[in-house]
């Protein structure tokens, strides 16, 4: 038994038992009132549509996109991941050469032969289909997968020839449905087996199809803006600063956000209705799952229809339904302190800690709170976007809420900081990953060149003394493109004053010290620019790459000789002698030229500054000499691994054991053994293994993996590649992934 809901405390619902057999499988869902054990009761949505959960994850062959080749071989994976409605999440890359050779054997090799039907069923990769993440708590956020994407098994998805796939959409990721699934599924991840047993509903209404399109199309021009997703543009739009060009960007992504919420709610109201889910039936489900942003009152004089940017329109007809919403007439001091609620809100950024309730009573909390937590009493549908936060907290439309941001903005020059600092900081990682010759999906499909102002070999020098351009004077010809040559100090001004915290942060600071840390982050471990340098913030692997990991002492007095960005997808065997013979050794020899000539000078006439000289070039002389060694370490062992001394002792020295298929194979054991510890990076395997060589090494300016995963990252490539030689022997592959076609 248990309160029906929020709005009738106190009044118990007492479902008789024998109601629940009515339901396929019996679920003792007895806090749903009787609409939704009658919807339960009836036809299953499984009879409209078809559903998979996919082929499992296995992190041998999945790889976020940036990280692999652009080639057949890797194909997009609709894993799931976090909650995202209509589209988005769209990062994962699963290997399946050869209609997916490589995780078929994987699998016959080490469970019963029915264990490969059930992994990649339904795997049509040729197929539209409508997606989510079964780890949502309790809730669908679906998406549109187009034709070519793999479906997961932690992505359940369906697809369907009785409904549109946008409304089949609606429909899934919809209160009413959160509502009847919580209501069946017994926890709050909803498996595709949960969501076959969700309610046929009744007659959908015309407009739910072309209202769900608008909706897709509007979140495709949110997460074109990403620079993590696949579906990124990389659009140059600038205005005359840093701030400006942030705050026509926020218009655009507000005023896109502002009418998709708008239209998700029309969405729901028609689900709504063809479940024939009314009034206090209704009241329950929004009380367990929160109102739709675009349920709540206009505000009079806040509520013309935003505009879109050029190119973007919404179907004429849709929104007309706004004409006759109720709109709030308040009066100045109540729209002074809406003002101010949403100017706090604001400047405290996105998914801040929530507002204290200065009315709030503190012994109201009865220690209830878990037991409410396991019966499902109110677990609201998750804020998507900013805005939709906003609307929610403040209780209006989240059109109204645009126009009073803009003219917050506008009249009192009210600025999102953390917003701010997040642009800024996507503004110049763009731009340095495409100094790197760094291209985006979209980019590459266009047939769009790499700029010429792009290291060709994706290299660049952070440190001056190199004889090469270094990372700010690349960054500051960049600046004096966009924004005009007579701006470049005013940028990098603003630059300062907008990502200064606590102490002052420079650009030529931010560059050489917390790009890479935010890169790592948000590429999520997975980096495709590494910062190299002679002298590690971090307490890293011990230099010889051998036996236990020793703390490196951290300089915190000076910055490292050298660094440099190296750009993942140009890492070959040759990358790292290049940056030590081109970069750090010419570096190494200017400053022991200029030693000598100190050094020929009698110490006895020597001045306090030659002497001061000469010491700092003896210690920067002897840490370019150790860069040098433990790149040369990596370079000849950087894969060694007790795996792979194991692994070499038994291998059968075929033409499988060719590095290439073209070199002949090696005839001895320790030839081949230290073929395989050479650094010879395939981008195939990923990110988290050629990146541990350097990490073990100290040779990065940061961790990207934890210490617990650096070891299981090496031994995985000797074992991946032994499998791979392996299968191709038995014939079950044509020829090892890292060999050339």
């Amino acid at each position: 038994m248990s309160a029906e809901n929020t709005s009738a405390r106190g009044v118990v619902f007492r479902p008789k038992q024998s109601r629940f057999l009515t339901i396929p499988q019996s679920p003792l869902s007895y806090w749903l009132r009787e609409r939704f054990l009658e919807l339960l009761s009836g036809a299953q949505i499984a009879s409209m549509a078809i559903f998979t959960d996919g082929v499992a994850v296995r992190t041998r062959f999945l790889r976020l996109a940036w990280e692999v080749p652009n080639t057949k071989r890797w194909i997009p994976y609709a894993k799931g991941g976090e909650y995202e409605r209509w589209a988005g999440g769209d990062r994962f890359a699963y290997d399946w050469e050869w209609d997916g050779s490589r995780i078929k054997t994987w699998v016959v090799s080490r469970y019963p032969a029915d264990k490969l039907t059930l992994l990649v069923k339904n795997h049509d990769i040729g197929a539209n289909w409508v997606s989510w993440s079964d780890v949502a708590r309790g809730s669908i956020g679906a998406r549109l997968v187009g034709p070519g994407y793999l479906i997961a098994h932690t992505g359940p998805a369906a697809t369907s020839e009785k409904i549109s796939l946008p409304s089949l959409a609606a429909i899934l990721q919809s209160r009413a449905a959160a509502t009847l699934l919580r209501g069946i599924a017994p926890t709050l991840h909803f498996t595709y087996r949960d969501v076959m047993r969700l309610p046929v509903p009744g007659t959908i209404q015309r407009d739910l199809d072309r209202l769900a399109k608008e909706c897709v199309a509007l979140k495709r021009l949110l997460i074109v803006l990403d620079p993590a997703e696949r579906q990124f543009e990389c659009v140059r739009s600038v205005a005359l600063t840093l701030r400006e060009t942030s705050i026509g960007r926020s218009d655009i992504k507000q005023a896109a956000a502002s009418i998709l919420h708008c239209l998700e709610a029309f969405c729901e109201r028609s689900v709504f209705h063809s479940y024939g889910i009314a009034d206090q039936d209704l009241a329950s489900a929004l009380d367990e799952t929160g109102t739709p942003a675009g349920w709540y009152a206009l505000v009079a004089g806040y509520d013309a229809i935003p505009p879109l940017p050029e190119g973007a329109s919404v179907e004429a007809g849709l929104l007309a339904p706004l004409v006759g919403e109720p709109r709030a007439k308040l009066a100045s001091d109540e729209l002074a302190n809406v003002e101010r609620r949403l100017q706090s809100l604001y400047e405290a950024g996105p998914w801040a800690a929530p507002e204290a309730d200065e009315n709030a009573d503190p012994s109201d909390d009865d220690g209830e709170e878990s037991e409410e937590a396991v019966s499902g009493a109110r677990i609201p549908i998750p804020a998507e976007t900013f805005l939709e936060e906003l609307s929610q907290k403040l209780e209006i439309h989240p059109i109204s809420v645009y126009w009073l941001l803009r003219e917050l903005r506008e009249k009192d020059d009210v600025v999102c900081l953390p917003e701010l600092r997040r642009f800024v900081s996507d503004h110049f990682s763009i731009m340095i990953l495409r100094m790197l010759g760094h291209r985006w999906p979209r980019q590459v499909e266009a047939g769009e060149p790499i700029p010429e102002w792009a290291d060709p070999a994706g290299i660049i020098a952070i440190t001056e003394g190199t004889g090469r351009e270094s990372l700010i004077s690349r960054v500051r010809k960049r600046i004096a493109a966009d924004f005009g040559t007579d701006r470049v100090s005013a940028i990098e001004r603003e630059f300062e004053q907008i990502m200064s915290v606590s102490t002052s942060v420079s650009l030529e600071t931010w560059l050489g010290r917390d790009f890479f840390r935010n890169h790592i982050s948000q590429f999520r471990k997975r980096p495709i620019a590494w910062q190299l340098q002679s002298t590690p913030e971090t307490s890293n692997g011990a230099g010889n790459g051998r036996g236990k990991r020793a703390k490196r002492k951290t300089r915190a007095d000076r910055a490292p000789i050298f660094s440099c960005l190296i750009y993942y997808h140009r890492i070959d065997g040759q990358l790292l002698g290049t940056v030590r013979t081109q970069y750090a050794h010419p570096m190494r020899l200017r400053m022991e030229t200029e030693l000598r000539e100190l050094e020929r000078i009698d110490a006895k006439v020597r001045t306090p500054d030659q002497e001061d000289r000469r010491a700092d070039l003896i210690v920067r002389v002897e840490e370019l000499k150790d860069f040098e060694a433990r790149l040369e370490r990596v370079e000849r062992d950087g894969f060694d691994s007790e795996a792979l001394t194991r692994i070499a002792s038994k291998e059968p020295l075929d033409k499988w054991t060719s590095p290439d298929g073209k070199k002949e194979h090696p005839r001895e054991r320790d030839a081949f053994l230290a073929q395989e510890k050479r650094y010879d990076p395939d981008l195939n395997d990923g990110v988290r293994v050629n990146v541990v060589p350097l990490q073990k090494a100290g040779l990065l300016a940061a961790d990207v993996l934890a210490a617990k995963d650096i070891d299981k990252a090496i031994s995985d490539r000797a074992d991946w590649r032994a499998d791979e030689r392996r299968w191709c022997r038995d014939g079950k592959l044509p020829r090892p992934g890292w060999w050339e076609s």
